[in-house]
């Protein structure tokens, strides 16, 4: 299924230790463009939809020793795959790293809001309401 252009998705991906996924070395707070067509499973940056699908995928397992999960931010080109609830982007910015805790928590399905007073869905900073807010005192 593709995703309206320039939509933005939120997800989670999972990286090595060296914040790195398939050879591609990736920096918190940076943005990545993939030039050219993309394709589920070939080309563009892969993320799931839930934290606890990020394991789904090999070589990555529940390890803080060699496995980190970061939220990220998705928009461009995005297409979904429904049967495995992984996405593919061209374009993609690395939001933040989960803590161990956060990454349980969001695999036990108590919510996806990052930060403190956050309502709604996807709203990460603080005082969100709505749905897949960044940064703080956003509405909508």
């Amino acid at each position: 299924m593709r995703i309206p252009k320039n939509e933005p998705v939120i997800g989670y991906k999972a990286f090595t230790k060296a914040l790195q996924c398939r050879g591609y070395q990736f920096e918190i707070g940076k943005e990545y463009h993939h030039k050219g067509p993309i394709q589920l499973c070939a080309k563009g940056f892969h993320f799931c939809s839930s934290v606890d699908k990020v394991f789904d995928f090999a070589p990555y397992e529940l390890n803080p020793q060699t496995t980190r999960v970061c939220s990220v931010l998705a928009w461009g080109n995005v297409q979904e795959d429904t049967r495995s609830v992984k996405y593919v982007a061209s374009n993609i910015r690395v939001i933040r790293e989960l803590s161990i805790q956060q990454i349980l928590s969001a695999a036990n399905f108590s919510g996806s809001n990052y930060g403190r007073y956050n309502s709604g869905s996807f709203n990460y900073g603080n005082y969100n309401t709505g749905r897949e807010n960044l940064g703080d005192g956003n509405c909508g």
